[in-house]
């Protein structure tokens, strides 16, 4: 009886765990068809989104003059920069919604970028040394 209750209970979580993960994949579909769309349609704004400050010239924490670039949009639910590490990396930028232009001027400082180059690039190097039992602090 409990072997049965057990089974019973696995393949119901099972069923429940693809049933959420086809879900997901579904809204995704939507939603990435629904933005092609409306780009090509012409409801997402064609010109860059200008997020250029004119009263930041320089980066308050490598006293470098910010550049300025075009960028994409890219993920909405993260920043690209770390304020206290690299404030002005600005890689791409958070929209917040599909009707956003794809694109956007932004201002950027160059050691931001490489500091975030190189701690990236550290938290890779701990992951994988962490994995194979190799980390020491």
């Amino acid at each position: 009886m409990k072997n049965t209750v057990k089974g019973v209970a696995k393949i119901v979580g099972r069923f429940l765990a693809a049933s959420f993960f086809i879900a997901c994949c579904m809204i995704a579909t939507h939603l990435y068809t629904e933005l092609n769309q409306n780009e090509s349609s012409g409801l997402a704004p064609k010109e860059p989104q200008n997020l250029v400050d004119p009263g930041k010239m320089k980066c308050e924490v490598h006293g470098e003059t910010l550049q300025v670039e075009k960028v994409s949009r890219g993920r909405w639910d993260m920043s690209p920069n770390d304020p206290k590490l690299f404030p002005y990396s600005n890689k791409w930028y958070a929209s917040g919604c599909a009707y956003s232009p794809s694109e956007a001027v932004i201002q950027f400082c160059e050691r931001c970028r490489k500091v975030e180059f190189l701690a990236r690039q550290r938290e890779e190097l701990e992951r994988d040394l962490k994995a194979l039992n190799l980390w020491q602090k």
